[in-house]
């Protein structure tokens, strides 16, 4: 049975809409571009940095254009990220649209809950760069009409701030933020130790304002939120089509946060070489005519086609080496623990296992994933054994392009 398109598949659990456009918010864009200050050594970054930053990668490579929702008509250049992919963005203001009474409550509760999950540490975190980091301070004047928490805020907070604060209990720990972070500024005009609470109270809001301004502009293009606000948007959720082909099909947006990662590629660091690299593979993709997320057909009438999944997941290989990706490390092995002649030893007994129980090929290559962590490379490419060329290159890929393919198919491909 041939592969069937997405959005015409009769399966209602694996149905998403077309994927040509979808809105992120400027928060994330400020945590993307706080992970590579994060990988370059700074501590004062945003705590969802790399699966904003992910995402952002993977949307600017798929969707055409990106819709960024902002609070009011406008917005300074917010980092060196948002001045390289400008001509990407579409701004949409979201804030100002009232919310009803029910819905206000359901933030409250929903926003007491995420930061009893998060806990203190993360809250503390996030808060502190949010209200001291000049990527994010330096745009409230423009933002936010030059408060550090918007007027809606300021004029919703006194009637939720004693539910809040005393549902959190961390009267101790705000008392001393102010000392200790030292925000450049509290134009909010609230005591110390409630700022931080009472700005992340306004940005978590704000999510249900752009989850609206999204549709009314984008009908069912989906909105991706920053972290914070998911717990806010829960019942809501229009980014499911997103996370399913990241955790299906593929994402250059975790592979390029790996290479951040990679501390033999510190080059990469930067705003500029990120850019680069999502340029190379755009146009790698335009090269090849590959398809995008939107076009790949992987749904058929009896699930996914996993045959069909492997071709795709070739495809994107083969863009990743023709944008000449940089390599990330590979495992070492226990060459090193073993010496040559246990290495020798490990790889006759592979053999001679594989001869007394006549194992057939699916069976290798799962045992060669399984052991991918612990066998060197270019052992696992030298086993004499009956692999068909096409797996034995997308296996050698997954070891190459590792965090490009998702790791969740991968398991499930292995049962």
């Amino acid at each position: 049975m041939p592969p069937i398109d997405l959005w015409d598949t009769t399966l209602s659990m694996l149905s998403f809409d077309r994927l040509t456009t979808a809105a992120i918010d400027v928060t994330s864009l400020f945590a993307a571009e706080s992970f590579i200050e994060r990988c370059l050594g700074s501590r004062n970054v945003d705590p969802e940095g790399r699966t904003c930053l992910a995402t952002l990668i993977d949307l600017v490579i798929n969707c055409d254009p990106i819709k960024l929702a902002i609070p009011l008509e406008r917005v300074q250049e917010a980092g060196e990220l948002f001045r390289l992919l400008k001509a990407d963005f579409e701004l949409i203001p979201g804030a100002g649209i009232a919310l009803s009474d029910a819905v206000e409550t359901r933030v409250v509760t929903a926003f007491v809950s995420f930061l009893k999950d998060r806990g203190w540490e993360w809250f503390e975190q996030w808060s502190a760069f949010q209200l001291t980091h000049p990527l994010v301070t330096n745009t409230h004047s423009d933002r936010l009409g030059g408060r550090a928490v918007s007027q809606e805020g300021l004029d919703l907070w006194p009637s939720v701030r004693r539910e809040i604060l005393d549902s959190l209990g961390w009267s101790q720990y705000l008392a001393g933020w102010a000392v200790s972070h030292r925000p450049a500024y509290n134009l909010a005009k609230l005591p110390a130790g409630e700022l931080p609470a009472s700005y992340t109270f306004d940005v978590f809001r704000r999510g249900w304002q752009y989850a609206e301004t999204v549709r009314q502009d984008s009908g069912t293009a989906p909105y991706v939120p920053h972290p914070l606000r998911l717990r806010c948007l829960d019942g809501s959720a229009t980014w499911d089509s997103v996370t399913f082909r990241q955790n299906t099909l593929w994402s250059c947006g975790n592979y390029v946060c790996a290479v951040l990662e990679d501390p033999a590629l510190p080059s990469y660091r930067s705003p500029g070489a990120v850019i680069e690299l999502v340029q190379r593979i755009r146009s790698a993709m335009r090269y090849r005519g590959e398809p995008t997320w939107d076009t790949v057909q992987v749904l058929g009438v009896a699930g996914i086609d996993l045959d069909h999944l492997e071709t795709v997941h070739r495809w994107i290989v083969s863009v990743a080496e023709d944008a000449a990706l940089p390599s990330l490390r590979r495992p070492q092995g226990p060459r090193g623990v073993v010496g040559e002649s246990g290495l020798a030893m490990l790889e006759s007994g592979i053999e001679k296992g594989l001869e007394a129980i006549g194992a057939a090929v699916p069976i290798f290559i799962s045992l060669c994933r399984i052991a991918a962590g612990a066998i060197a490379p270019d052992l696992v490419a030298s086993l004499a054994t009956p692999i068909e060329e096409r797996r034995r290159q997308l296996f050698k890929a997954r070891l190459d392009f590792g965090p490009l393919l998702p790791a969740e198919r991968r398991q499930r491909r292995r049962r």
